[in-house]
Parts: structure tokens; C-alpha cells; sequence
């Protein structure tokens, strides 16, 4: 769906009143497990693009109950249910929850599904621990959405205000989980997921403006489904819990600033600290408001702040590394260690944010700024243990021809995954233009075991074995390569024109003018010049002097470093064919 939306999960079996106790965490992976367990993705069957989550909080025989945002049902007619097995469902029924972005459907099934265990929000406080599950809605880079779901913290657990959101959570979630609960350390769902706040700064794609979300704390949804008449064996507390006054500003400057109202959103969280002065969270807000509207010295300071009053606030550090990046990169990526020893799997998802960003524009460029190297500095320490991380930093380094560098960062992403083959083929590149043939042939021989239809590195192989005399070989090569591609492709043609000058070496001018007159005749309005100056020598060797005349001019018209032996030889043109090519510039001067 458009936002990120909210869901409530609830508990099955005869109606009890949710009382405070202490309860022990369980470990990240068992409330993973929990949440697929009763998460379910809710698809818009007129139109697919549209998705959000579930969760189931009831079953009766075979009738299931879940409960999800309402904007995630709101619109369409027919909504189909997947359920954790990926079963497809219709929903039968759907109800609207009053005065909250909330909604309870139905579905039937014969098979057996888990409900959730409802916790108790009004033990949810600033720094409680969260997790939001869902469905992250299929884009171009996601094609088959599959469940998720993302640690991180409480900023606010306020009295309902717009939508009936009260919850504020730094969770980054993405389009599609709206509906999806929200469960704390025990695996018990305390709050619904209502919309996502973590857009992306438009002057800074790395840097977070109010990151997280906004949601429905569990009692509020319990209280509304009962209004409705429904019994899902769980009661909220008959009194309701009193929000402290800043928490209701931190909620309200959340949903100002996704009405783009900055300088209001500002002035809540203002006042929010005014009441609260060890409010870290609402510095932290603050910042990223500040950052949004380039007050970048006024957001370091509120960072700086929110880091002072509680030290192990994590996404203070990536904010204020963000912003200290461009101009003390020692004092950012400083902070980036910090925020990735506090949560590694967030900090190597902002690293891998970061490669992904820089491949999508380094296509276009051919030297890379400091700029760049930063960034992907900072992402070696914020996914320090990724391989696709240190692929890229190597990436640029090759481009800027800084080879050493790049040898040493893909060697250090070779040692964090050996089978990587795009590693090993970069480090080939990088050798190749070095010269280093051996050592180029190695990392194209073992990244080949992996990916053994790499077009480009089976021709790259090729060229090698090709330079080192190894004739038959390097034949086998080509020919991989040019099978991997149509006949039309820059990398078939090349192959087919490179058997050709093996062929001449090895004394078969019949078969070396036949692979290239098919590089000709595969556009014979717009010629390959080598593949047919190639052949003109070959034309002019066997004594055809008029038509060998006629392609070598068409050829040269189109480029003369094909006059060129040096040219020429570079291009692994052979003794041979460069003897009989001699003899044929002479008699081409002569004419």
C-alpha cells in the first residue's frame, strides 16, 4: 500500500484481563519464528501491485480472524489472504474499527494456524524493544515479497491522536507491512503497524527523517473489538493507562511532519523536551527535521544531545554519522561503529543501501569522486562482514585505476565469501590491467566454477590463454563465450573474430575467413572494421587484390588504426596475418 500501515494480534481461548508481570526475552530468532507464524500478506485481487499484512488473532473451528489496518481493505471489493504457507484464502468478512486505522477480517480454512498471543501495551515505555512483521509490497527490486521482520525501539507510547496512532517506533519498515503487528521481546503483540516515517531525505539518501513508524498500541484494538461484538478470549485493562503529555507531542510532531507542517513538528518536539528534558528520542526527532530543512550544525547538536542523555541510542549514532560524513569522515564512520556494534543487522541493511545506491550510478561515470568513496568507506564499517560491500568498495577503486586498493578490497571480500564469482571476476579485471596474465587466469578459472556462463569472463578467459600461447584453449574459451550470447552480441562477434586470428596463426585461412565473413554478414550495413580488414588480408594473400582492396577501404574509412601495426598486434593479431597484413598496407600505398 501506499503508507505503512498497522495491525493488532490477539490470543485465543476463554476471555482473560491482561495484567503487568514481568516476563524474560526470548532471542530474536524465536520471535522471527513467532511472527511468521501468525503473519499473513493481504493482496488487492483487482489490483496485486496494492498488499499489506495481518495478523491472526483468532480461530474458531475452521474460521480464522485477523486483524489488519483498514486503508490495507478499504478500497477494493475482493481481497485474497496468504497465510504463513502461503495459501491462497478470500476474505469473507470485513469490519471497520472505530475511530482507528483498524480492521478485523475473516477467512475459512480446514488447515491449522496459529493465533497470536496478545501482550500488554501498557508496558510498552520509551526504549522498549519492538519488532514490526510483514510482507514488504512487491516492487521492481522485490518481485517475490517474502516475510520480514525489523528490530528496534519505542520512541513514544502516547493517547491515540490522528488515526488513532499512539505507538512511535524507530523501525524502518517498508510499503506493504502496514497491517503487520507489532510484538515485543517475548513474542506477544503489543501494537499494530500504522505507517512508516522513514522517507528518505531528498538532498541525502542515506540520511533517515523521523525514522520508524506509528501504530496502535494492543489495547486500543482490544477495546474497539469488543465494541464491535467480537470475543477473541482476550480483554484490555478496564483502566485505561494515562500517556505522559510528551509522548502525545512526540505522536503529533510524527504526523505534522508527514504533512510536510516542518516548523510545526519542530515546535512539538520543542515543547516535548521542554517537558521532558531527557527525552533522547525527541532530540533525535528533532535532528532529522533539522537535517531535512539543512540545518545541519542545529542537527548534529540535537544528535550529539540525544547520544549524551542515553548512550545507547542506536540510531543516534547513524543520524549524526550521516550528517558528519562529507566533512569528518574519521568522526562519522566513528559513529557508524558504534551504531553497528549497538545493531549489526540494521547497519549492514544502511550498508547494503549503499552499495546499492552507488551501482545504480556508477554505470554512468567513469571516475569515481571522494564523494563515493565515503559513502562505501562507511559501508565497510557499517556491514563490515559483507562481501557485496567490499565487491564494491574494490569496484570503484578499479575504476580509478587505484589498483592496489581494489586488490586488497576484494581480496578481503574473496576471504568473507570464497564461491563469490563476481568477486573473483573483479579481481580478474583488476589484473588484467595490470598485466598480471597468471594471476588473472587464476581468479577467472576459479570464479568460472561458480558461474561458468559468464559470457564476458569466459571471453576475458579466453584473451588470457590467447596471450599466453595456450591456442586450443583459448579456442574453448571463445567459443563458451559466444554460445552464451546471440550471434548479434559485442562479446559473440568478438569470440567468432578471435578464433578467426587463431586460425591464421595455426595455417587454416580457409576457416579463419570463414568465422570472419560471419562477423560481417551479421551487419553488413554497418561492418565489424577488424573482422573486415581481417579478412581483406586474407582476400589479398590468396590474390583476390580487387575485393581485398575494397573491404580494406570501407574498414579504414570507418577506422584507421587498422593501419596501424602496432594496433594491430595489440590486438592479438599474430605473426602471420601481421606479415601478410605488411605486405598488404604496402601494395595499399602503392595504389
Amino acid at each position: 500500500m501506499k503508507y505503512y500501515y498497522a495491525l493488532s494480534p490477539v490470543l485465543i481461548g476463554a476471555s482473560i484481563v491482561l495484567v503487568s508481570q514481568a516476563a524474560l526475552a526470548i532471542s530474536a530468532q524465536e520471535v522471527e519464528k513467532i511472527g511468521r507464524e501468525i503473519t499473513v500478506r493481504i493482496v488487492d485481487s483487482q489490483n496485486p501491485g496494492n498488499s499489506g499484512s495481518g495478523v491472526i488473532i483468532k480461530r474458531a473451528g475452521n474460521s480464522y480472524t485477523v486483524l489488519t489496518a483498514y486503508h490495507v481493505v478499504k478500497d477494493a471489493k475482493q481481497y485474497q489472504i496468504f497465510s504463513p504457507d502461503k495459501q491462497s484464502y478470500a476474505i469473507n468478512i470485513a469490519k471497520r474499527l472505530q475511530d482507528v486505522d483498524l480492521a478485523v477480517v475473516e477467512f475459512s480454512s480446514n488447515k491449522s494456524y496459529s493465533a497470536a498471543k496478545i501482550g500488554n501495551s501498557d508496558r510498552v515505555t520509551r526504549t522498549t524493544t519492538v519488532y514490526v512483521a510483514g510482507f514488504p509490497a512487491k516492487t521492481s527490486a522485490i518481485t517475490n515479497p517474502e516475510y520480514s521482520l525489523i528490530k528496534g525501539q519505542v520512541s513514544a507510547n502516547a493517547s491515540p491522536q490522528r488515526d488513532g496512532y499512539n505507538l512511535a517506533y524507530s523501525v524502518p519498515t517498508s510499503s506493504g507491512m502496514s497491517g503487520g503487528p507489532v510484538l515485543n521481546e517475548q513474542g506477544d503483540v503489543v501494537g499494530v503497524h500504522g505507517r512508516g516515517v522513514s522517507d528518505r531525505s531528498e538532498t541525502n539518501q542515506q540520511q533517515l527523517v523521523i525514522a520508524g513508524g506509528l501504530g496502535t498500541d494492543i489495547n486500543t484494538a482490544l477495546r474497539q473489538i469488543a465494541s464491535i461484538g467480537i470475543d477473541i478470549g482476550v480483554r484490555a485493562p478496564s483502566t485505561i493507562a494515562t500517556a505522559p503529555k510528551e509522548d502525545d507531542l512526540f505522536i503529533k510532531a510524527n504526523q505534522k511532519y508527514l504533512n510536510r507542517d516542518y516548523v510545526g513538528a519542530i515546535n512539538d518536539l520543542t515543547e516535548a523536551i521542554r517537558l521532558n528534558p531527557n527525552y533522547a528520542e525527541a532530540y533525535a526527532a528533532r535532528g532529522n527535521i533539522r537535517a531535512q530543512l539543512y540545518d545541519s550544525q542545529k542537527a548534529i547538536a540535537d544528535y550529539t544531545e540525544a547520544i549524551r542523555l542515553n548512550p545507547n541510542y542506536a540510531p543516534a549514532y547513524l543520524y549524526r554519522g550521516n550528517l558528519l560524513l562529507s566533512g569528518n569522515e574519521d568522526a562519522a564512520l566513528n559513529d557508524f561503529k558504534q551504531f553497528q556494534q549497538f545493531d549489526a543487522e540494521s547497519a549492514q541493511k544502511e550498508g547494503l543501501k549503499i552499495v546499492k545506491q552507488i551501482a545504480g550510478i556508477i554505470k554512468y561515470i567513469d571516475s569515481i569522486s571522494e564523494s563515493y568513496f565515503k559513502q562505501m568507506r562507511a559501508a565497510t564499517v557499517l556491514a563490515p562482514k559483507n562481501d557485496e560491500v567490499w565487491s564494491m568498495l574494490g569496484i570503484l577503486y578499479l575504476k580509478n585505476k587505484q589498483y592496489d586498493n581494489a586488490i586488497a578490497a576484494l581480496d578481503r571480500a574473496k576471504s568473507l565469501n570464497p564461491k563469490n564469482g563476481d568477486v573473483l571476476f573483479a579481481l580478474a579485471s583488476v589484473y588484467l590491467q595490470q598485466q598480471n596474465d597468471k594471476a588473472a587466469a587464476e581468479s577467472l578459472e576459479a570464479g568460472l566454477k561458480f558461474k561458468p556462463n559468464e559470457a564476458g569472463s569466459l571471453f576475458s578467459l579466453g584473451v588470457v590463454y590467447h596471450r599466453q600461447g595456450k591456442l586450443s584453449e583459448a579456442i574453448t574459451q571463445y567459443q563458451k563465450a559466444s554460445a552464451q550470447n546471440a550471434t548479434s552480441s559485442q562479446i559473440s562477434l568478438n569470440s567468432l573474430n578471435n578464433i578467426g586470428l587463431i586460425k591464421y596463426e595455426q595455417g587454416n585461412i580457409a576457416g579463419a575467413m570463414r568465422q570472419w565473413q560471419a562477423v560481417v554478414e551479421t551487419n553488413p550495413y554497418l561492418p565489424n572494421p577488424e573482422s573486415q580488414f581481417a579478412l581483406a588480408v586474407a582476400l589479398y594473400s590468396q590474390g583476390d587484390r580487387q575485393q581485398s582492396q575494397k573491404l580494406a577501404e570501407t574498414a579504414i574509412r570507418r577506422d584507421r588504426r587498422y593501419e596501424n601495426v602496432e594496433f594491430l598486434k595489440q590486438n592479438l593479431w599474430g605473426d602471420r596475418l601481421l606479415a601478410d597484413t605488411r605486405k598488404f598496407l604496402e601494395y595499399l600505398e602503392k595504389r
